[in-house]
């Protein structure tokens, strides 16, 4: 676990609130950029207010852009603090307090003073304020560096940017529309309010920032010499990209500065007249749409490299070059919206990705150094790009040439010309930049301009949510097409969810989308060798669709295998492989199905029982399933005791989803089968029909014999029919398997019997992707038990007083859980526990004998204390970590999820 500079723990629940925090901050900075800094707001302010002429307004923005040699200096600075944070809040907070300078300039020509003067002022001041930004800027990238892993740095800063873009929209529309609208005083007075407020809102992100944790630098060297100071110089990939971006800012910066000017300019100085109330609405539709766009291009960065989507994002300023060549007074409405729905498409690929890319690019050792050194070339080459924008906008005022008829072009327009090809030139730069593993362009927009992509980003949003089992299945069951490629990731972890059908889904979804990824490959090929796998055939038919000959050793391999349904799936691979086909539309169609609405009649749906095509009749048979008919009972029954059918399995599963008693008994006789696979399926089965016989066989099960599988499942089956004496039977297998996907697997049992059934899969899912993602819900749960266990015990009486006192404990348990202390943590939830099962028994006695009246008092409250007496004793003896952990989550859900019997909250 990482430490702060102070040497606390970045505990997991502390990153989240600093990487929240950390999207709050930048709301408040975005608030002050956009009024403070040479945008929009400001260039008008500056060129049109104060009258500034164009090469006044690219000289300006030249000598901010040139501040950026500072930066240079950060390198010196960081390497002998021992904490960025302190340095860069200081320097902020003096660079922040620009706003200021520019609501005083604003009321002094408010006043009547002179505005060239003001212009002069405003410019001196931009200078200082770079200067003291630009010198300390590279701690805070290094810092948030260090801080956000990297395997989901550019989905955090994609997220954080469209939040932050979300609410900017709204103060920059409001800003504009005060600009044109407020006449009741000065609009000097107007710009005051404007900036002082974009100033308030500055400082308070610099000193906000003061609450998220730096973690200690243990890679920079303390000094920084010569040596250290070059050493970015000499990595050639570094340097290309840093100078590639450099060519786009200066290619971008020749026309950037002046686009607004020219817009809201009158027709006699050379402008369109728009009302800046237009600049706000570009803005808006800008914003809105990267807001709609950020979180999905960091997820796009994130799977398929930074480099792509850079490429992809420098081309979101020239669809606005193309346009200023056709605005008119008439039509820049038209223009502007359609400008800024390309340009917030594409935008947040360059902006997000280019800073991912920086950072992707630079090693942790001498960070400081290698952002420095990109952030001063970028500057300093961008600022030539003004200076030559404004210099092209003197020379050219008064240029005017008419190509046709009612078609003519001025300064502006050649401004345009030159940066829209300098623009389209640094693209073909930035193709050289080396990333190492990132995937071609085309490749890249075959995957994300498609019309699914949008349905694949909602899927992906449900996938990586880890909700119930249910929603997890449906959206992997219509991941389909190029962009499905996005979630390969997604799915590959999904071959080890605790859930049996969710593990399955996941398989044959990597199957269906063909990825080439050979992770996805490798995942499947383990899965296919490994005897203990559930998903050993779907991983088969996946591995076959998918046609990479690395597979084809292990499908051979498996032909051996004793298990029918394995043998028959390698051998359909091993057929694709020679004859490859594409899927049918009818396996599309049937997997499409969900209720007897959707088309195909429940006899259709039987006659494709028999078709020629495997993967038809599995489909069939699942899609009988989820229509729940009861006329497809006798012939699902049929296929399952079909010994030769290829389908028994999905027929088994299909019936448990019917939920018809009639197939209890070839449900049960299927039990003793040969098959694993058969097996597994049936109890599971059995699970969702639930009643008396099917309760009795599957207690049955769990008392034989069986394999880990077959028992896992029969574990999951009877739980979710809340028979709690099965937790006697579930907890010695949770301990004495060696497979960690069925280990999982019981504890959802375990947990649907300590709780509500369905509940503890998202608990423990999210904690295998995100230690301690939901431990702050869990623990305000148990404080709900015992603030409820306490209003059932006297007021003011010495044992509501103790019970009551028990919350106390709660932030030494969460402190021990997030440092991984998970012993120290079970015996904390132990005593805890001993207490309230004490004061609902109302006596003090042994453990041994207040189990006993637990169990008499509430059976759930018995089975819970039972468990953690029996995790506590055993965790001397337990070595894996993993199961370790389970055990202790176990203990603090069933204490978070325990409810008091009725009668007792009656007498409350």
């Amino acid at each position: 676990m990482p430490l702060d500079v102070a040497g606390r723990p970045i505990t997991p629940s502390r990153l989240r609130r600093a990487m929240n925090l950390n999207i709050a901050v930048g709301v408040m900075g975005a608030a002050w950029f956009t009024v403070c800094a040479p945008q929009q707001v400001l260039n008008v302010f500056y060129k049109n207010d104060l009258g500034a002429s164009p090469g006044e307004l690219g000289e300006m923005v030249s000598l901010v852009q040139l501040a950026s040699l500072f930066h240079l200096a950060a390198i010196f600075v960081f390497s002998r603090c021992p904490t960025r944070k302190t340095v860069w809040v200081v320097a902020h907070i003096l660079h922040r307090l620009l706003g200021f300078v520019l609501a005083g300039v604003s009321v002094y020509a408010a006043g009547g003073g002179d505005r060239s003067l003001g212009a002069k002022i405003i410019a001196g001041a931009m200078v200082v304020s770079w200067v003291m930004m630009t010198s300390t800027a590279s701690g805070w990238w290094s810092w948030m560096a260090d801080l956000v892993p990297e395997n989901i740095r550019a989905t955090f800063f994609g997220r954080r940017a469209s939040i932050v873009r979300a609410v900017n929209l709204m103060w920059f529309f409001g800003v504009t529309f005060a600009l044109d609208h407020v006449r009741v005083v000065n609009i000097f007075y107007v710009y005051a309010a404007v900036f002082a407020v974009g100033g308030l809102a500055g400082i308070l992100d610099i000193v906000f920032h003061g609450f998220i944790p730096e973690p200690r630098r243990q890679a920079d060297a303390p000094r920084i010499g010569w040596r250290e100071f070059t050493e970015p110089l000499r990595s050639r990939n570094f340097v290309s990209f840093s100078l590639a971006i450099g060519a786009w800012c200066f290619s971008t910066s020749v026309l950037g500065p002046f686009v607004a000017p020219y817009i809201t300019a009158d027709k006699s100085h050379g402008g369109i007249g728009a009302p800046m109330t237009w600049l706000g609405i570009n803005a808006a539709v800008i914003q809105v749409t990267m807001v709609a766009t950020g979180t999905a291009w960091g997820i796009v960065m994130d799977r398929f490299g930074r480099k792509p989507a850079v490429l992809l994002g420098a081309l979101h300023p020239l669809p606005m070059w193309m346009g200023c060549f056709f605005m008119t007074e008439h039509n820049y409405p038209f223009i502007l919206l359609v400008t800024g729905i390309i340009g917030g498409l594409l935008g947040p690929g360059f902006w997000d990705g280019s800073g991912q890319l920086m950072l992707t690019l630079t090693p942790q050792r001498n960070r400081n150094a290698y952002l420095s050194w990109h952030m001063a070339m970028v500057g300093v080459i961008a600022a030539g790009g003004s200076f030559l924008g404004g210099k092209l906008g003197d020379m050219l005022g008064g240029f005017q040439y008419e190509l046709w008829e009612g078609f003519a072009i001025g300064g502006f327009h050649v401004v345009a010309l030159v940066s829209f090809v300098l623009s389209a030139a640094s693209v073909l730069v930035l193709m050289r930049i080396r990333e190492g593993s990132e995937k071609p362009v085309g490749f890249v927009v075959t995957r994300i301009f498609t019309p699914g992509v949008f349905r694949t980003f909602l899927n992906l949003s449900v996938i990586g949510a880890h909700p119930s089992s249910d929603k997890t299945v449906r959206a992997l069951r219509s991941m389909d097409g190029a962009s499905s490629h996005l979630a390969v990731d997604e799915m590959i972890q999904r071959l080890d969810d605790p859930d049996p059908e969710v593990r399955e889904e996941a398989a044959r979804a990597l199957g269906r989308i063909g990825s080439p990824d050979a992770e996805a490959v490798d995942a499947l090929v383990a899965r296919l060798r490994d005897p203990q796998s559930t998903v050993r055939p779907d991983a088969a038919t996946a591995l076959g669709q998918i046609g990479d000959p690395r597979a084809v050793p292990a499908l051979v391999e498996s032909l051996s295998c004793p298990l029918p349904e394995v043998q028959d799936a390698c051998a359909r691979a091993l057929a694709a492989f020679e004859k490859p086909r594409p899927p049918a539309k009818t396996v599309r169609r049937l997997r499409s199905i969900e209720d007897a609405s959707d088309g195909l009649t429940v006899g259709d749906l039987i006659v494709r029982l028999d078709d020629a095509d495997a993967p038809v009749r599995e489909e069939a048979a699942r899609a009988l399933g989820r229509i729940g008919s009861a006329e497809a009972v006798d012939a699902l029954v049929h296929r399952l005791r079909d010994p030769v059918s290829t389908i028994r399995s999905d027929a088994a599963l299909a019936l448990g989803d019917i939920g018809d008693p009639r197939a209890i008994p070839a449900l049960t006789e299927c039990l003793n089968d040969g098959s694993p696979e058969v097996q597994d399926a049936c109890a599971r089965a059995l699970g969702d029909i639930g009643g008396r016989q099917s309760i009795r066989h599957l207690l049955r099960l769990l008392e034989e014999k069986r394999t880990d599988r077959v028992v896992a499942a029969g574990a999951e089956a009877i739980s979710r029919l809340g028979v709690l004496e099965a937790a006697w039977e579930i907890f010695p297998r949770l301990h004495e398997t060696a497979n960690p996907v069925l280990r999982r697997q019981l504890a959802i049992a375990m947990g649907n019997i300590l709780g509500r059934p369905g509940e503890f899969y998202r608990y423990l899912t999210s904690e295998a992707a995100q230690p301690g993602a939901r431990l702050g819900r869990l623990l305000r749960g148990v404080r709900r038990v015992i603030r409820a266990f306490a209003g059932g015990l006297p007021p003011r009486s010495r044992v509501r007083k103790r019970v009551e006192g028990l919350q106390g404990e709660l932030p030494r348990i969460r402190r021990l859980m997030e440092s991984h202390d998970y012993p120290e943590a079970l015996e904390g939830l132990y005593v805890l526990a001993r207490q309230l099962v004490e004061a609902a028994i109302d006596r003090g006695c042994p453990d041994d004998v207040a189990l006993e009246y637990a169990l008499a008092r509430d059976v759930r409250l018995g089975v819970g204390f039972w468990f953690m007496q029996e995790a506590r004793r055993g965790m001397g003896r337990v070595k894996d970590p993993e199961l370790v952990h389970i055990d202790v989550l176990l203990a603090l859900y069933f204490l978070s999820a325990y409810r008091l019997p009725a009668e007792r909250r009656a007498k409350q």
